[in-house]
């Protein structure tokens, strides 16, 4: 890996050029590195700047194979079914990783005054207070981990809705139904980590401060995001719960592949809906104070936080803000994860 990655000739010339043009990007202007300045990091490769969001991407080696550019400068990724993989060690496409700048922002939600910071007639008592938070630049996946993904490393796909499921899931399917637990292992032995909430959330307003990143109006979610909707209750769900908006229509029933819907500003697809993300931290009422890198240390059987809400639940659920918190053994087919580093 650290030949692939870093001493090869093919890797210094793509890590020089990368690291030349981070330099003199304005995405990254003002971004503070540690040492003073990006530098090569084993078991990634740079894949180039992502034409929409204008942020780097990079290569994980060692989950699968490097994804291509198609003509539209967009990512190609390739996938053999999950049983295939487990029994050929035939590869598919590895991790994605954006290159976050890092920053300050405003964290949480409040629901008290309309023309205060973070308003959002929604927001629960755990969203506030809205506190500032700056974060170093970090690493975060582009995608939700996949089941594909998942099994070639592990041997296995936990997932309850997986490959033949309804004839319209495959190994790009998000990987569902695993643990806290095992989801904080299996990153680090990959050498990445799940996110903070504080850079989840950072990460999935790129640079908003509305109810949702698309906005604060319903309708901005169509086509960015997957919740209750009418092809959910097509297949047997809750009515009721699609009654939050009865005209949406996002096209699946469950979970989708990962990056069907509209990626946000920052390139990164399925923050709101699709499967719940879990987080590093441990569950906890948020700082008053502005702070600086925050994580909160897990310990025990303490809830984990997680977030992003899923494709059975209503657009509430998928806000910013929103936070959710389960048991660190818990799981159940709406919770999967997104690796960061």
């Amino acid at each position: 890996m650290q030949v692939l990655s870093l001493t090869s000739p093919e890797a210094q010339r793509r890590w020089s050029e990368a690291l030349e043009a981070i330099a003199k990007s304005d995405r990254y202007r003002g971004t503070t590195f540690p040492g003073g300045k990006l530098t090569p990091q084993e078991g990634l490769l740079p894949l180039g700047v992502d034409p929409q969001s204008g942020l780097w991407e990079f290569w994980h080696v060692q989950s699968g194979d490097e994804p291509e550019r198609g003509a539209d400068g967009q990512l190609v990724r390739q996938e053999s079914g999950a049983h295939a993989m487990v029994e050929s060690g035939s590869k598919g496409t590895g991790i994605v990783l954006v290159l976050l700048p890092g920053g300050t922002f405003w964290m949480g939600a409040q629901a008290l005054d309309p023309k205060g910071q973070n308003f959002d007639a929604n927001a629960d008592t755990d969203e506030a207070p809205v506190h500032r938070v700056t974060l170093s630049p970090f690493f975060l996946s582009k995608y939700e981990f996949t089941q594909g993904q998942w099994a070639r490393f592990t041997g296995r796909n936990p997932a309850h809705y997986q490959s033949g499921f309804n004839g319209t899931l495959g190994p790009t399917n998000p990987v569902e139904q695993v643990d806290w637990w095992t989801s904080d292992r299996v990153t680090r032995e990959l050498g990445l980590e799940l996110p903070t909430e504080a850079q989840w959330e950072f990460a999935c307003r790129a640079g908003t401060d509305s109810v949702w990143w698309t906005g604060n109006a319903k309708e901005s979610l169509a086509q960015r995001a997957n919740l209750a909707d009418q092809t959910y209750v097509s297949f047997g769900g809750w009515a009721e719960i699609a009654a939050w908006w009865p005209e949406f229509k996002d096209g699946y029933a469950i979970h989708a592949p990962a990056g069907r819907t509209r990626p946000n500003a920052f390139g990164l697809h399925d923050m709101c809906g699709n499967v719940w993300e879990w987080c590093w931290d441990k569950y906890a009422d948020y700082p008053s104070a502005e702070v600086r890198d925050p994580r909160m240390s897990p310990d025990g059987i303490t809830d984990r936080v997680n977030r992003g809400g899923a494709y059975f639940q209503a657009g509430s659920e998928g806000r910013s803000a929103n936070r959710g918190a389960s048991a660190p053994d818990y799981s159940y087919d709406p919770v999967g994860l997104r690796a960061a580093r």
